[in-house]
């Protein structure tokens, strides 16, 4: 029991340790994601653009 209470508070130790550097990767993705986001969007474009002068 003694060990099993140990290890509770270890992990929810290395929980709060953890915490801050979670809330940067969650922000660090939510920066790659929309950066995702505009490139593909850029991308689109380009091949739209891309069509149109074919087609002309």
């Amino acid at each position: 029991m003694g060990v099993k209470e140990s290890l509770v508070t270890d992990d929810s130790a290395r929980a709060a340790h953890l915490a801050p550097l979670k809330g940067f990767e969650n922000r660090l993705n939510k920066i790659l994601r929309s950066d995702f986001k505009a490139e593909r969007r850029r991308t689109v474009l380009v091949s739209v653009t891309t069509v149109k002068q074919e087609c002309a």
